[in-house]
């Protein structure tokens, strides 16, 4: 069973846990999303923010607004998680730079 955090519980992240929850190997693991209001969308816990988030996990999808996806990535790369993230993958050449360093490191 793979377990994912789902960041960002908009259009797009509703899809991805619609997507998680069908598939039998797969698990969402916690959703991350400032909006309360969002915790009915998942019988997972809910969480403001990564940080906030003391939920195991293999991986995260960043669904979020794209000037949070840098921040959210660093945070996952540190737990050593492995990502999938929406496009536009950031606002410009040198938050994906910074990116691709965290993935390194």
């Amino acid at each position: 069973m793979t377990r994912l955090v789902v960041a960002g519980a908009g259009a797009i992240g509703r899809r991805h846990l619609a997507h998680i929850d069908a598939h039998p190997d797969l698990h969402v693991a916690a959703l991350i999303d400032p909006n309360p209001a969002t915790s009915e969308l998942t019988q997972a816990p809910r969480f403001d923010s990564l940080a906030d988030c003391g939920e195991d996990a293999d991986g995260i999808v960043i669904a979020t607004p794209t000037q949070d996806h840098e921040a959210t990535f660093a945070e996952a790369a540190r737990r050593g998680w492995h990502a999938l993230i929406e496009k536009p993958l950031a606002p410009d050449l040198a938050s994906v730079d910074r990116m691709i360093a965290a993935a390194e490191a």
